[in-house]
């Protein structure tokens, strides 16, 4: 498994709109001449520039704003992941209520 794809398995969910299997990544066709690598999510169209296995940054918020309060911050990958699966839960609660 590549650091990239390592990367892309803290976000089986998207942190933002917890849709699964939605968060792809796009590699730069220049990164060792300082292009960005990215992760970003089909449902919703959130945005992350990630450093490989490392953290990643929130560039774009959802579509409807969602995240605003976290733009241009940098998190490790495991603190993505985190909010995705505690954002899960609650609507799983919300469901069974």
């Amino acid at each position: 498994m590549t650091v990239f794809a390592d990367a892309i398995t803290y976000f089986t969910y998207c942190p933002l709109c917890y849709t699964h299997g939605s968060v792809v990544a796009i590699e730069s066709e220049w990164y060792g001449l300082g292009g960005k690598d990215y992760l970003c999510c089909r449902h919703c169209g959130a945005k992350w520039h990630i450093k490989r296995g490392k953290w990643a940054k929130l560039e774009k918020t959802s579509i409807d704003g969602k995240g605003s309060k976290f733009l241009g911050e940098k998190y490790k990958l495991e603190y993505w992941q985190k909010m995705a699966l505690e954002g899960r839960k609650s609507i799983k609660a919300q469901m069974t209520t």
